[in-house]
């Protein structure tokens, strides 16, 4: 499987396998199911509403991909069902204007041509990108399975624990995921060194990004930080 790697505002690098084309072809089946489905339905209460009606209910249908990956962080129902997502490729979180544009060359890369220019740049390209991925910095990669709860952002903390670092509070979602992921890289022979260098890395910017001074090793802080953010959240919510 092709990755990729980016670094995150962290500055630290992490590898990514980038979508296959089949995952993308079926996610595309799945949202064109869901519209079929959702255009019948616009017909048919059409007969009761009137015509006026047809236009904004198969609005939606239009602008379906672009209101998805905006609602749902980059990924259509489709999207979802396949495990895969839209990301920037400096590893910041894509913007409307990214969204935005990709939805724009649809037309091109999907419309006109009937997704044939998509797939052949996104085979010839390498980094997952069709037209409108390469105009809006973004690619798609293919998600970590569901079913490895170690990469979960949301983890029980015992209700006691006394919170070490209250400025855990301020990191996002995205931040506490590099860190479990860093946290599990594998730590055999071969990579052990790339670990113990990303963890000191990711330590020293959070460091500074929190106002932070810690005496802990890199791997226990970066814990007690996932630790502290679920329980600072857990009694936010």
């Amino acid at each position: 499987m092709e990755t990729i790697q980016i670094e995150t505002h962290q500055h630290v690098n992490m590898e990514y396998p980038i979508a296959g084309v089949s995952d993308r072809v079926l996610a595309g089946i799945v949202d064109f199911c869901i519209i079929f489905a959702w255009e019948l339905f616009a017909m048919l209460t059409t007969v009761f509403l009137g015509p006026f009606s047809l236009v904004l209910i198969l609005l939606p249908i239009f602008l379906y991909d672009l209101i998805m990956e905006l609602a749902f962080d980059g990924q259509s129902l489709g999207k979802k069902m396949m495990a895969i997502k839209v990301i920037r490729m400096d590893g910041v979180q894509p913007s409307v204007s990214s969204y935005l544009i990709r939805w724009m060359f649809r037309l091109i890369d999907i419309g006109i041509s009937g997704g044939s220019v998509a797939v052949v740049t996104i085979l010839i390209n390498g980094k997952g990108q069709r037209l409108g991925d390469i105009a809006a910095g973004t690619t798609v990669i293919k998600l970590k399975s569901a079913q490895d709860l170690k990469y979960s952002v949301f983890t029980p903390v015992d209700e006691n624990r006394v919170v070490r670092f209250p400025q855990a509070v301020n990191l996002s979602e995205t931040e506490i995921e590099t860190i479990r992921e860093v946290m599990y890289l594998p730590a055999d022979r071969n990579n052990r060194a790339t670990k113990i260098k990303m963890t000191q890395t990711l330590k020293t910017n959070l460091e500074r990004k929190l106002g932070i001074t810690s005496d802990l090793l890199p791997e226990l802080f970066l814990s007690e930080l996932v630790k502290d953010y679920n329980s600072l959240k857990g009694k936010l919510d």
